[in-house]
């Protein structure tokens, strides 16, 4: 009964999110005064080259110490180091560790698409001439792959709301 019972508070979890972001998605496709865009694509602006193909020095600079961070080397949590694991604190490496191994990839996995590929979803992003051409950018580019992910591992909601609810790094 107990199982019954996490499982579907689990489940009740992840669909609370995506219904967020669906609302979320939908509030802002209605209204075009949500935000004031152009602030919006300045700053998008500040975070890719000028060529759009590429991330800006200073992100350039930032995704190696952030991968050491998100994709640690070593796989056990028996000897986590505070210092070493300053982002997201041991808690969370633990949390995480006890997910299958396809799931306990997955903040890795996802840095890596962002470091691979969102240089190119931040330019879509800037250049966007509308609220609903910006919110399919931000559907295809995060909440498909995010949602595609919880399907695959629905551990993933409890493991991040406890980081969260428990915090030990530096931050």
């Amino acid at each position: 009964e107990a199982v019954v019972s996490t499982q579907s508070t689990g489940r009740m979890r992840n669909l609370s999110v995506l219904l967020l972001c669906c609302v979320a998605l939908r509030v802002s496709a209605q209204s075009e005064n949500l935000l004031d865009f152009s602030v919006l694509q300045e700053f998008l602006g500040l975070m890719v080259d000028e060529s759009g193909t590429g991330f800006s020095p200073s992100i350039r600079g930032m995704l190696p110490i952030l991968e050491a961070q998100i994709c640690p080397e070593e796989e056990t949590t028996d000897d986590c180091q505070p210092m070493e694991n300053w982002m997201f604190g041991c808690h969370c490496r633990s949390a995480f560790s006890k997910l299958s191994n396809k799931c306990k990839r997955k903040p890795c996995q996802a840095f890596r698409a962002f470091r691979d590929n969102g240089a190119a979803a931040i330019n879509s992003l800037k250049n966007a001439e509308s609220v609903q051409e910006a919110t399919n950018v931000i559907v295809d580019s995060i909440v498909k792959p995010v949602g595609h992910a919880l399907c695959q591992c629905p551990g993933l909601v409890d493991s991040s709301l406890s980081c969260v609810e428990n915090y030990d790094g530096m931050l």
